[in-house]
């Protein structure tokens, strides 16, 4: 919604702005979504058709979509759209990246325990053997 949003405000007719969009984007569900948009503008059903059709697009985004297709403030409304969702998606990774630092955390002292583990292992089990083989000598060198 943001390259459509930039690219009206800047004269680009909106089949035009969808055809490059479809170009830029590599999967195959948003691909066959922007057809669909297009095909339905190219129509005449208007922008919003094809956002209500999609099981992916959230309630509100089809809301705002019908609102601007409506009105006529498509520039408007799909920036405030992509502002939103973009800050709902910076939310939602700081709190993933909040909830990752303990568990890579955990993780690393568990690989760190290991390798302390696999290194000091050998010499505890040659420093036990070595005492064990001095308390079978001891007698024999007292007598």
């Amino acid at each position: 919604l943001r390259v459509i949003s930039l690219s009206l405000a800047s004269g680009v007719s909106l089949v035009d702005t969808l055809q490059a969009c479809r170009a830029v984007v590599t999967n195959r569900t948003f691909q066959n979504f922007v057809r669909d948009v297009e095909d339905a503008v190219c129509e005449g059903k208007g922008f919003a058709v094809s956002f209500e059709r999609a099981p992916f697009v959230p309630d509100m985004a089809k809301t705002m979509m019908r609102t601007a297709d409506d009105s006529g403030e498509m520039v408007a409304v799909a920036a405030r759209v992509a502002d939103y969702y973009e800050q709902a998606l910076a939310r939602r990774l700081k709190l993933i990246s909040k909830m990752a630092e303990p568990v890579m955390l955990l993780v690393m002292g568990v690989v760190i325990g290991f390798v302390l583990v696999a290194l000091l292992l050998p010499a505890v089990q040659a420093a036990r053997g070595a005492s064990r083989a001095a308390v079978a000598l001891a007698p024999a060198l007292l007598f």
